[in-house]
């Protein structure tokens, strides 16, 4: 049920213009986030108390091969831009999310650049998905190559996580969901951060 949800909110919301600078594209941004919200699951028995925002329907479709809703891609997009030469990325002032999130979000920053792609961070505070708290998103986007990808990170053992996701959610490939599978396939994974943290990472490079 919750797939099919996901699927028809996402279908709906890929004719909601997502364009800054007008009222029309602010009030419609606010729309696709009140539709996202409306398939948001419960709160897991066994995560610990979290205050703050859910970012469930933030991040809501991200186990369905790695997709991102309007909402999520707009927030990436934001994060940052590419240098005149394509060589490098610049973090942008701020990080475009709905109204009731903003505080939530601190400003983007390159967190680190090799030659070949930029990682762009924003840390994040009073908030949580699936119950555990939500300390950041990572972006990391290639120098003029298929380099491109995302990921957040939670305050939670890995162990305690998996347990969360396994009975919460159906994660599939991105090429079980499509028709034709040109690029791929990607799937969401966890895997054990710094710290006794938990990274939610999808890895989309082509």
């Amino acid at each position: 049920m919750l797939k099919r949800t996901l699927c028809s909110v996402l279908a709906l919301s890929a004719f909601v213009g997502l364009a800054t600078g007008s009222q029309d594209s602010d009030v419609a941004f606010d729309d696709d986030w009140e539709e996202l919200k409306g398939v948001e699951a419960p709160m897991p028995t066994i995560a610990p108390p979290s205050a703050g925002v859910s970012l469930d329907a933030f991040f809501g479709g991200i186990e369905q091969g790695c997709s991102k809703n309007p909402i999520l891609l707009a927030a990436i997009d934001s994060m940052g831009s590419p240098k005149p030469d394509y060589n490098g990325w610049t973090a942008n002032p701020t990080i475009k999310v709905p109204g009731n999130l903003q505080a939530a979000f601190g400003a983007p920053y390159v967190a680190q650049t090799e030659s070949d792609y930029t990682v762009l961070d924003v840390d994040i505070t009073e908030a949580s998905y699936l119950g555990f708290p939500v300390t950041g998103m990572s972006h990391w986007a290639g120098h003029s190559n298929g380099i491109n990808g995302f990921s957040f990170t939670l305050d939670a053992p890995l162990s305690q996580v998996e347990a969360a996701v396994n009975s919460r959610l159906e994660i599939v490939d991105s090429c079980s969901i499509e028709t034709g599978c040109f690029v791929g396939p990607f799937e969401m994974t966890l895997r054990e951060g710094a710290g006794n943290t938990t990274e939610v990472n999808c890895d989309t490079s082509t």
